[in-house]
């Protein structure tokens, strides 16, 4: 079909050893990113069926269920961007506009990752009550402590991106492997005491460790990106986060009832306020062009039908 519909001609000929080494040399490190997260993300069960026992793993597997949620959110941002980021790279622009790209998509992946926090920070606990059961509650905790941390690299995954386009993931793959030793050293010495939340602490403060620590210091000093304006931007966006954390608090206080209706009230009202807060307080103009545009196509759904 290639040949005779596309055009596309084939040569079997002389092998390219440097560019096949190119290849396998990139194909091995995305491949060892993906066997580290598998062990951060599936040893934790692992060891708690041997110190904890199976309740143990099962509160800890509904915790998993939400952080693969929300790791979701943001990787399917984040990797419509490669073919962009790796054209910057090969047209070699200046270090300023990849720190212009990076702050520009991760302020639009912070306001979904803050606002997913926030709202679970707020709702979590009672929303497991009525899912899963009262006994699964410390599930809770464990998504926090996971979840909190693993905000870092969430939204700076376009500073992965870069990686890839310029080829040098493979530093990134040394400190997940680090990641991930340190996961299951801390995960094992504190499980034995505090079960599920001691694999919880050890994966949280591995993923700070290697990414809030580790890879910003790299990305400022190897790749060239101004890492300081970066957070700069991302703390002045918690602002309104913090503002609509207060007012959720207050609902909590005022709409005591946890039942099904009344905390579906309670995520509306707060969503409400949280993207108010964020307009005025947050959004830069890009940010409120691209909401306007999925209010208004959100709109015509419901219109439509």
């Amino acid at each position: 079909y290639c040949y005779k519909h596309l055009n596309i001609k084939f040569y079997f000929g002389k092998i390219d050893y440097q560019l096949l080494r190119e290849i396998i040399g990139y194909s091995f490190f995305i491949f060892l990113g993906i066997i580290v997260d598998q062990i951060n993300w599936n040893t934790g069960q692992i060891i708690l069926g041997i110190y904890s026992g199976t309740a143990a793993v099962a509160v800890f597997a509904i915790a998993i269920q939400f952080i693969r949620l929300y790791l979701q959110f943001s990787t399917s941002i984040s990797g419509l961007f490669l073919p962009r980021v790796t054209m910057m790279i090969a047209n070699k622009v200046s270090n300023q506009e990849l720190t212009n790209m990076m702050i520009k998509f991760g302020r639009v992946q912070y306001i979904v990752m803050l606002y997913i926090v926030s709202g679970f920070i707020l709702f979590g606990s009672p929303f497991i009550s009525l899912w899963a059961g009262t006994n699964y509650t410390d599930a809770y905790y464990m998504v926090l402590l996971i979840m909190i941390p693993i905000t870092i690299p969430l939204i700076q995954n376009i500073g992965l991106t870069i990686l890839q386009a310029k080829n040098l993931q493979g530093f990134r793959s040394i400190v997940l492997i680090m990641i991930a030793i340190i996961n299951v050293i801390i995960s094992i010495k504190l499980t034995k005491s505090y079960a599920g939340i001691g694999v919880a602490i050890g994966t949280g403060s591995s993923y700070i460790i290697g990414n809030a620590i580790v890879m910003n210091i790299y990305y400022h000093r190897k790749i060239g990106i101004n890492i300081p304006l970066f957070w700069k931007n991302i703390l002045l966006m918690s602002v309104p986060g913090v503002i609509s954390l207060g007012v959720g608090y207050g609902l909590n206080l005022m709409i005591v009832q946890d039942s099904v209706l009344f905390l579906g009230y309670k995520m509306v009202l707060f969503s409400l306020v949280y993207y108010i807060t964020m307009w005025f307080f947050g959004f830069n103009s890009y940010e409120k062009g691209m909401f306007m545009s999925i209010l208004k196509k959100v709109l015509n759904v419901f219109m439509k039908n």
